[in-house]
């Protein structure tokens, strides 16, 4: 069975080893994506992989997650938002769908068959975990500031604006969407999001 494309070797280390770990992933599925052929692809040797990730399972979730936009996540929260409600949401929601919609077959994959891996299943859950606390942090802090209402649960919130956004990333027409049809159809589910599309009097 012929392998994967060959990957960019200007990318770091690292990023190689990810890209190639998807490639590998998506070609062969989990239980044949071994260390040694997405070495192979990444053209590094394989102790480099335990190196970097420490074992496969590692590998794998992380090379889904990267995808699914958490690395940037947190830094976008606590480093690069204005304090603006709508305007963060708008930076936020067109970041994620734009990270979403490049990996949408791997986001794929991980709807469908990533909770056939226990383990891999269990990290992919960790990872969702860690950004619903990331969403409801900054909700929390919106509610501190008189921005959101007081009685409104910040996990709903969390639930509410993920579960947008992600729905419309995972439209199978949203890789072909230009940023700023992007921007556009973001700043429409913002204000349904915050307004619920009440026609302002």
């Amino acid at each position: 069975m012929p392998e994967p494309a060959t990957i960019d070797t200007t990318l770091d280390t690292r990023q190689r080893i990810i890209e190639a770990a998807v490639q590998v992933l998506l070609k062969v599925g989990y239980a044949r994506a071994t260390t040694r052929r997405v070495a192979a692809v990444a053209e590094v040797n394989e102790v480099t992989i335990f190196r970097h990730f420490g074992n496969k399972v590692t590998l794998m979730a992380t090379a889904i997650d990267e995808y699914s936009g958490n690395p940037l996540l947190e830094r976008l929260i606590n480093e690069d938002f204005t304090g603006d409600l709508r305007l963060d949401l708008n930076l936020l929601g067109i970041y994620l769908v734009e990270k979403i919609s490049k990996g949408h077959d791997i986001m794929r994959f991980m709807m469908c068959e990533g909770h056939q891996v226990p383990e891999l299943h269990e990290k992919l859950a960790q990872s969702g975990a860690h950004r619903r606390e990331l969403f409801q942090a900054y909700f929390a802090h919106q509610i501190e500031n008189g921005t959101i209402r007081g009685d409104l649960d910040t996990a709903l919130l969390a639930t509410a604006f993920t579960g947008m956004i992600f729905s419309y990333g995972m439209n199978p027409k949203t890789k072909d969407d230009t940023h700023e049809v992007i921007e556009n159809k973001i700043g429409q589910l913002v204000d349904l999001f915050l307004n619920g599309g009440v026609q302002s009097r």
